[in-house]
């Protein structure tokens, strides 16, 4: 136990290292070369490891993720419900004012959207293959097959 403290003891004495970047927990501050634990522009003290912390938080690398992950969910659920929404738009909402003729396929399901169900599963087969090769994500896949599944819903009905 008194090995572990004297080399703890001893590590607190050592400058902060330049690489990696270690930034003051409260001002920001670049701490590289300071051999005390106190930051010189606040006056908080610190430790190593909350400083690393800090650099990593405001890293242009970490922001620009945390920027990628937000947007990725809502282009993953805009995909989603314009999917869902298409499919059962061209599936339920008669193409004429007046004249309405049906052709269910397996009792509920026209088809109209038997064909769009076909074209997602497709695409999504697809999306799959090219996610692979062009390493896009899923969001993306899904949001492209949503924009294209709403245009032909709306092509049909024009």
């Amino acid at each position: 136990m008194i090995e572990r403290h004297s080399l703890e003891a001893a590590r607190e004495k050592l400058p902060v290292p330049a690489s990696p970047l270690h930034l003051c927990p409260n001002c920001d501050y670049n701490l590289t070369g300071l051999v005390s634990r106190r930051c010189p522009e606040c006056g908080d003290s610190f430790t190593l490891s909350e400083a690393r912390h800090r650099a990593i938080e405001t890293s242009e690398e970490v922001q620009s993720f945390v920027r990628a992950t937000k947007w990725d969910g809502g282009r993953k659920a805009l995909g989603i419900v314009l999917i869902v929404a298409s499919f059962a738009v061209i599936n339920w909402v008669p193409p004429g004012s007046f004249v309405v003729v049906r052709r269910y396929v397996g009792g509920f399901i026209t088809m109209a959207g038997a064909m769009m169900l076909w074209f997602i599963l497709i695409s999504l087969a697809i999306g799959g293959i090219l996610r692979f090769y062009f390493e896009v994500s899923w969001s993306s896949v899904l949001l492209a097959i949503g924009l294209f599944c709403a245009c032909g819903t709306v092509i049909r009905f024009l």
